[in-house]
Parts: structure tokens; sequence; C-alpha cells
């Protein structure tokens, strides 16, 4: 009996993970920042004002990865 909750909230819980992603839409605003204000991800390129958490800047990747 324990493993079969087990089993269905591990079940739920992973469905609940899959649909989240796909239910997130930027608007075209949002869409229209990414690469000026915003990083590629969405995340905000400036640092923090105390300078602890320094700006954003992209670096260049080399590698397998290079491409994507």
């Amino acid at each position: 009996m324990r493993l079969i909750q087990l089993v269905g909230t591990a079940l739920t819980a992973s469905c609940l993970l899959v649909v989240q992603p796909s239910v997130a839409k930027a608007t075209p605003e949002e869409a229209a920042r990414l690469g000026k204000d915003l990083t590629p991800v969405g995340a905000e390129k400036v640092g923090n004002k105390s300078g602890t958490i320094p700006e954003w800047t992209p670096m260049s990747q080399s590698g397998a990865l290079k491409d994507f």
C-alpha cells in the first residue's frame, strides 16, 4: 500500500514538472528584450547596486557545445 502511494505521488509530481514549462509564455515585449537588457534565458543582465553580483557578460564558447 505504501509503495502504491509513493509511486502515485512520484507520477503526479513528474506530470506537474512536465506540464509547467509548457504553460510559461513570454509576451512579445519580453521576447524583444532578450539579448538587450535580458540574457538569452530571460535573466536581467545588470548586477546589483553594491557590486557583489557583477553584470552578466556572454563568454565565447568552445568545444562540443559551441554550436548550440
